[in-house]
C-alpha cells in the first residue's frame, strides 16, 4: 500500500509545526499527531525552543504551559486543530472501585460450564 505524498510549501509547513507545537504544549494534541504529519522529534524540539524564545511558552516548576502571548498566537491560526481519535471507556462496563482487601467474585451468569 502506498502513502499519498502531498507537497506543502515550506512556510505553510513551518506554520503548521508552530501551531501543532503550541497545541502540544496546551495538551490539545499528542506527539503522535506531529509524528504522523511527518515531523521528526528533533523538529518538534527545535520548534518548542523557538516558541520559548519567542515568549509563547513559559516554564514554571518544571511544567511548560502557554503564556498569554502563546494563547493569542494559537488563536490567530485560521486552520482548525486536527481531531484526534480517542478510545472512550464504555460506561456500561464501568466497575466501582474496591478496596485491596475485598474479594470480587464473578456473577453466576458469567461462570462457564
Amino acid at each position: 500500500m502506498e502513502r499519498a505524498v502531498f507537497k506543502v510549501s515550506k512556510e505553510r509547513s513551518e506554520q503548521r509545526l508552530e501551531m501543532l507545537t503550541l497545541a502540544l504544549v496546551s495538551k490539545r494534541v499528542s506527539m503522535n499527531l506531529l509524528l504522523a504529519d511527518g515531523f521528526t522529534p528533533g523538529q518538534v524540539m527545535r520548534a518548542l525552543i523557538a516558541a520559548q524564545d519567542a515568549g509563547y511558552v513559559s516554564t514554571n516548576d518544571k511544567k511548560s504551559e502557554l503564556s498569554e502571548l502563546g494563547l493569542k498566537r494559537l488563536a490567530e491560526y485560521k486552520f482548525p486543530l486536527p481531531k484526534e481519535k480517542w478510545i472512550l471507556p464504555v460506561e456500561s462496563e464501568k466497575v466501582n472501585p474496591v478496596s485491596v482487601t475485598d474479594i470480587v467474585l464473578p456473577e453466576v451468569d458469567d461462570v462457564l460450564d
